[in-house]
């Protein structure tokens, strides 16, 4: 059970602690020590449970055990964790509101209620302040503190809120409109480029929203990302990227700093799409001398996206030095085992192999956290990349290729990734290579690795590094 195995992985030491306090069936223990040992689900470790704990009962009723211990998870982290997140908060106080009132005890719920809205609009979830709304109008006429100068305060915000979500489901349509069509690219029977361009014009058309002046800060970023979808349907980044230029600009001197870096992030990622360096330079410099003004709370979120664009700039203009510093900046903020701290590690080892600091890779690898990492077929292909850079013996290479080959060939879309080792094994074998590009990395992360260019370096004796730039 994938979903089972994702959540007890994302449980902190606190929330993990909470689970062995409060859990209550004993029977489901065995399930979740195996869950949390094994760093990746697989159907043997089902089997492995069922024929060592469960043979008993049915294969029917050791499913539901697992359902049952996801329930029971789930249940206790809503009701005991200490979480300040705004979901959790809203999800208590509104329920607890719901309960008082249906026990006539609608002055104390009405405190609850002006809990759950300051949550709701600390979510910017304009339906869950609108459901907080409607149960503070049931009880405008049951608190003695209210009286008609509040209620019409309450309609005025209703209809606020009422419009901007009416503008927020119209770009959250759009944007799922998009999505799919996006899907329909490059799939056979597919539509032509130019149906794209006309079908991408029509949703676009139907939305009608007001100015981008007169969002509200949430819905700007909805409306970027409606405006990025629509210019990769129509390929065109650079309209794109203009319109993150103006947004910016907007809202440079307006906004807080974790808003500012957000678009700042979002336009830096766009200044190397469309090879902005003058932007990425100057753009960095004025951030920097503002990231002091960043809360502690909202460095995890931003800071590693930020570094990560700054390294990938310094990257390309040849400071390697600078560009490999962004990076630790960069893991250092971002959260390990998630999917941004193994993007970021895999750019740190294509960045040291493309700088032919082999011996530094091998050096970080034999220390690398967490310890899942080791059994990723990409990073041990990075790794059998550096190993022969430092002249370590063929044969071994060889050896060590093969069950990380084997790895690799168990998931289906690591076609490219499999091609790599198959090419990095001719090559240690002495056969004929294919010249074809191997673009390893997933499509939406950068191509810092690129094994033919590489292996065209070993053959030609060249800079692999310089190859790669110019690719």
């Amino acid at each position: 059970m994938q979903a089972l195995h994702q959540l007890i992985h994302s449980l902190s030491k606190d929330e993990k602690r909470l689970y062995h306090q409060h859990r209550r069936n004993t029977r489901l223990r065995p399930i979740y020590d195996a869950y949390l040992k094994a760093t990746a689900y697989s159907r043997e470790l089902d089997k492995m449970l069922y024929q060592e704990h469960f043979q008993k009962v049915s294969r029917a009723f050791y499913s539901m055990l697992k359902r049952e211990l996801q329930e029971e998870i789930v249940t206790i982290l809503l009701e005991y964790t200490n979480s300040q997140k705004s979901t959790y908060q809203f999800a208590r106080s509104y329920a607890r509101a719901l309960v008082l009132m249906n026990r006539d005890l609608k002055e104390t719920a009405a405190d609850y209620l002006k809990e759950a809205q300051v949550h709701a609009r600390e979510m910017h979830s304009r339906a869950d302040q609108l459901r907080v709304l409607n149960l503070e109008k049931d009880l405008a006429t049951d608190i003695p503190q209210q009286d008609l100068n509040t209620f019409q305060q309450l309609l005025e915000l209703e209809n606020k809120l009422q419009n901007d979500l009416e503008v927020e489901n119209q770009l959250k349509n759009t944007r799922i409109a998009l999505n799919l069509l996006k899907r329909q690219v490059g799939v056979e029977p597919g539509l032509s480029h130019e149906e794209i361009r006309a079908q991408s014009e029509r949703i676009m058309h139907h939305l009608e929203t007001n100015p981008e002046e007169a969002l509200e800060l949430d819905l700007v970023f909805e409306r970027l990302q409606v405006e990025r979808l629509f210019c990769e349907l129509m390929g065109e980044p650079l309209r794109y990227h203009q319109f993150l230029q103006a947004q910016y600009k907007r809202l440079e001197s307006v906004v807080e700093m974790p808003v500012l870096l957000r678009l700042v992030n979002l336009l830096l990622k766009s200044a190397l799409e469309v090879g902005d360096f003058l932007l990425l330079g100057s753009l960095s410099y004025a951030t920097d001398k503002r990231l002091k003004e960043l809360p502690e709370a909202a460095k995890p979120e931003l800071l590693p996206a930020y570094y990560e664009q700054l390294s990938l700039f310094h990257f390309y203009e040849k400071e390697t030095p600078k560009a490999l510093e962004e990076n630790a900046w960069a893991l250092e903020w971002a959260a390990a085992g998630t999917v941004e701290h193994y993007r970021l590690t895999a750019y740190r080892y294509a960045l040291l192999l493309g700088a032919n600091l082999h011996l530094q890779l091998l050096e970080e690898w034999s220390r690398i956290r967490p310890a899942s990492y080791r059994q990723d077929p990409l990073l041990n292909l990075l790794v059998l990349m550096a190993r022969l850079d430092n002249e370590e013996p063929e044969g071994e290479i060889l050896l060590d290729l093969d069950p990380v080959l084997k790895t690799a060939r168990k998931d289906r879309q690591n076609k490219p990734l499999v091609e790599a080792l198959q090419q990095l094994a001719r090559y240690l074998e002495g056969q004929s290579l294919r010249n074809d590009p191997l673009m390893v990395f997933p499509t939406e992360w950068e191509p810092l690795l690129r094994p033919d260019l590489w292996l065209r370096a070993k053959r030609e004796a060249s800079f692999y590094g310089q190859l790669l730039r110019e690719a």
